[in-house]
């Protein structure tokens, strides 16, 4: 339709290029063929909070990846916290007699065997 109302094809073409490149990304023109440059690829790592020593590694690493990896790539780190009770079990294990609802088996002497469930604790059907 372009070219119908006296567009010439080299802008047209110029147009249409320049459209797919932005849509796609795509940096290699028609007339001048180019490699493309890649793209970085993103890495993220996390790392816990411990003060200092956090920033002091992810420098560490950083420039590590930037002067040692073989293909273009960006790391990205970022510090988590944790609560102090995550670190640390809240509640003691309770004993096996003291558990509720419990399935059990109870073996006698002869080879005979009952399987029961108990809502109370351990001890008390016993």
């Amino acid at each position: 339709m372009l070219s119908r109302n006296g567009y010439r094809d080299k802008f047209l073409d110029r147009c249409i290029q320049q459209f797919l490149n932005r849509k796609y990304g795509v940096t290699q023109q028609r007339d001048a063929p180019a490699e493309p440059s890649p793209s970085p690829k993103c890495i993220s790592l996390q790392l816990p909070y411990l003060g200092s020593i956090s920033n002091n590694i992810r420098q560490e690493l950083s420039s590590f990846v930037r002067h040692k990896a073989v293909v273009n790539v960006k790391l990205r780190c970022f510090q988590s916290t944790r609560k102090l009770q995550s670190w640390f079990s809240v509640k003691d294990r309770q004993a096996l007699l003291n558990r509720f609802n419990v399935v059990y088996k109870l073996t006698c002497s002869r080879g005979a065997s009952y399987i029961g469930q108990t809502q109370r604790n351990l001890t008390n059907r016993i």
